[in-house]
């Protein structure tokens, strides 16, 4: 598990860092959801659900904040795309 972590992935601007905004958290309306379509039909599935012409954290941000976490979660389902709700512990 700690595997991308021991080769770098995770530090700033690396990869898994959340600087690919197929792979971030977002604010939603209540709450926060993360985002891991990072394999190219996840991305693009994403990319044509949100309705977007390209894909940068700015227009997803924005769209994010529109619906509800849970509302955000069954449309992902939905349309299979790697998205859950981040949740407190």
């Amino acid at each position: 598990m700690a595997q991308p972590f021991v080769h770098g992935m995770t530090s700033e601007g690396a990869l898994l860092s959340g600087v690919l905004p197929e792979y971030s958290l977002y604010e939603a309306l209540d709450g926060w959801v993360a985002v891991a379509a990072l394999e190219p039909h996840f991305r693009a599935q994403f990319k044509q659900q949100l309705e977007l012409e390209s894909l940068n954290k700015n227009d997803v941000a924005q769209k994010l904040k529109q619906k509800s976490a849970s509302d955000w979660v069954v449309w992902a389902n939905q349309h299979d795309i790697p998205l859950v709700e981040v949740k407190k512990t």
